[in-house]
């Protein structure tokens, strides 16, 4: 099954991206989730990652939203005045990107006093003076679909979380980990030569052939155990 998936995987993430991955999709994460279980906002751009990422989604419903990191949308984290950085980076999207200039080019001269007021000014700038960044981006996961998330800006300046919507749901995630980046020792899992019947193209019947035959060997091994012998059962006094 996983082996299965990941190949589907790499489908879903060369049609989105237009063409042949740039990097090998060499892990295939799997992860549970129970009701109400729900990943907040974070991001997938540990620097061991490759920049393409796709999830495939099994089970109940779940929500994707992707929104603006704090430190971009207002140049602070988590709207305190502290961790204002006048050298952020000005980005498409954010807060008052012209206001931000004149305050970053003013802000080491100004006292702690002027500071903060002038960040106050920008924090009331923001779209229905909302504390957090505004979602930009929002779509269902249902069974059987897959999202791809592409380039390293993505995850440079933007943050995803995922809220199941029902009672259990998988998310087996396939990324590229850098080889270099990994201890030697455990490295090396053992070899994976791709088998030609298992490389997905698109069809919905491709395994169709391979279900059958694991069913029917399923079957043998259960005909095989209905026929012997079963222990005797204890009968309680």
């Amino acid at each position: 099954m996983v082996k299965n998936a990941l190949h589907k995987m790499i489908w879903a993430g060369e049609k989105a991206t237009g063409g042949k991955l740039p990097q090998r999709l060499n892990e295939v994460l799997i992860l549970g989730y129970f009701q109400d279980q729900a990943i907040g906002y974070h991001d997938d751009g540990e620097g061991w990652l490759g920049p393409t990422i796709v999830t495939f989604s099994l089970g109940s419903n779940a929500t994707m939203t992707i929104r603006m990191k704090g430190k971009y949308y207002l140049g602070a984290t988590g709207n305190n005045l502290k961790t204002y950085d006048p050298n952020q980076e000005i980005v498409n999207g954010c807060v008052a990107p012209e206001y931000r200039e004149y305050m970053n080019e003013n802000w080491s001269s100004w006292t702690s006093k002027k500071q903060t007021t002038e960040f106050g000014i920008l924090k009331s700038m923001r779209p229905g003076n909302s504390l957090s960044p505004p979602v930009v981006f929002k779509t269902t996961l249902a069974h059987g679909d897959y999202i791809v998330m592409h380039g390293d800006d993505l995850q440079k300046y933007y943050e995803h979380q995922i809220s199941n919507d029902g009672r259990l749901r998988y998310a087996l995630t396939a990324r590229h980990v850098l080889p270099d980046t990994v201890d030697p020792a455990q490295l090396y899992k053992g070899d994976y030569v791709t088998d030609p019947q298992d490389v997905y193209h698109g069809d919905m019947n491709a395994f169709e052939v391979a279900d059958k035959e694991r069913a029917e060997e399923e079957d043998k091994w259960i005909a095989a155990y209905s026929a012997a012998p079963q222990p005797a059962k204890l009968e309680s006094e």
